[in-house]
């Protein structure tokens, strides 16, 4: 079969049939019959004052008729579609983009683009518009942490060319010191601070005008907390102890404390007294139910931090031989205690590497870790899957499988701590 001057109506799928005594086959063919697309813009180049009315027109041909859009790419290579004040003939083949009253940021490439699915061509068209300063990226409003580094842009277009200068909250157009003035037109603060908070007003400024936009930056101070003592001993009989945890940040941190596992502490049962500054006091202090890790959380809804201390049971003098299960097995309990100076030489048995298990002597492990001095604060903690064994600071330590508890030396432990002072309430 010959088809002669093919044309697009001749598109369709042909269907080959032959048959004989032995059976039928079909073959189907599709024929799609195209015109190549093309896609021209006019004027190619336009330069207009501004307020001006513009049209760029694009011609178009192809088979099947194609789709047409047009886009707006600004100075940087950002592209942004363009529906509004566009007309389309199809009798003409003509796609126009009419654009009304023009400002610097009506300059830049436009491009036609005509598809049909089968092909694409592109046209592009510059517009220059000659007008006061547009801005297109405009110094962002933000809060920001105090000693971040943030960036405020000012990416200005125009002709003729405009020069940008910063005005700042406290020094007026000269930078700070912190301040570095990019050439891109942007600025960098750097380890921004109180000093740095308020408006910014970028000014773009040519012959034909200045455009002026302005940006609010707010700092605000991290949260932080702190424990005061970072250790505490306690013994039997203690009527009372004392924690004060304290807080700062912007907007102040509501402070609040939980235990080892994680139980929020409060007021209730009369166990735990909370005083309205963020201190805490624990009365009638057992040694074993009430020692171990207490945490102290800042939250003011935009940030969180913690602080925490341990309060452990003070033994006193250790002996070389005393295991971590001499003062305790419950997980969650704490200890402490002074080794002697000569525990070295008198072995005993180390099980693990920073984990021990509650068999291991306490003052070898206490060396074998790395802790310095002879004072020593553990904890009872869930077990681990495995002890190494390792040789550290000249001791050897042994394996051991699974356990369910694991002694661990609490790494503040670099010296003695002091009794909480008195409590004064209110």
């Amino acid at each position: 079969m010959e088809i002669l001057d093919a044309k697009y109506s001749d598109s369709m799928t042909f269907k080959c049939r032959a048959h004989n005594v032995f059976g039928t086959v079909e073959k189907f063919i599709k024929l799609i019959v195209t015109d190549k697309v093309t896609a021209s813009v006019s004027p190619s180049e336009s330069l207009v004052q501004g307020g001006s009315n513009v049209d760029i027109v694009c011609s178009w041909t192809g088979t099947p008729p194609p789709n047409v859009t047009w886009s707006h790419v600004l100075p940087g290579g950002k592209s942004t579609p363009v529906t509004a004040g566009t007309t389309f003939s199809a009798n003409t083949n003509t796609s126009t983009l009419h654009v009304t009253g023009a400002g610097a940021l009506e300059s830049g490439l436009y491009q036609c683009t005509a598809s049909n699915g089968l092909e694409t061509q592109t046209s592009t068209a510059n517009l220059t518009v000659q007008s006061k300063p547009g801005i297109l990226t405009a110094p962002l409003s933000q809060t920001v942490l105090a000693g971040q580094t943030i960036v405020l842009r000012c990416d200005v277009i125009a002709s003729p060319p405009a020069s940008v200068v910063w005005t700042y909250p406290n020094t007026g157009t000269a930078p700070p010191k912190d301040v570095l003035v990019n050439p891109d037109g942007s600025i960098t603060i750097q380890n921004i601070n109180d000093f740095n908070q308020g408006v910014y007003t970028c000014s773009a400024t040519n012959s034909l005008g200045t455009t002026t936009v302005t940006g609010q930056v707010n700092v605000i101070s991290p949260v932080t907390v702190s424990i005061t003592p970072s250790q505490l001993p306690v013994h039997a009989g203690d009527s009372f102890t004392q924690i004060t945890c304290s807080g700062t940040g912007d907007p102040n941190p509501t402070l609040t404390w939980t235990t080892e596992n994680g139980s929020p502490v409060t007021s209730s049962g009369g166990k735990f007294l909370l005083l309205g500054n963020g201190g805490l006091i624990i009365t009638n202090v057992d040694p074993d139910s009430d020692t171990g890790v207490y945490t102290c959380t800042g939250n003011n809804g935009k940030e969180t931090a913690t602080a925490q201390t341990i309060v452990y049971n003070d033994l006193g003098a250790l002996s070389c031989t005393t295991t971590f299960a001499d003062c305790s097995t419950n997980i969650g309990r704490a200890c402490g205690g002074h080794c002697p100076g000569n525990c070295i030489s008198q072995g005993g048995a180390v099980y693990g590497y920073k984990q021990y298990t509650l068999q291991s002597v306490v003052c070898l492990s206490a060396r074998h870790s790395g802790t310095t001095g002879n004072d020593v604060i553990w904890h009872i903690t869930n077990g681990g899957n495995t002890y190494e064994s390792k040789l550290n600071n000249g001791i050897q330590s042994q394996y051991s499988g699974p356990l369910a508890e694991t002694a661990q030396i609490w790494e503040g432990s670099a010296g003695p701590a002091q009794p909480a002072s008195v409590p004064i309430l209110g």
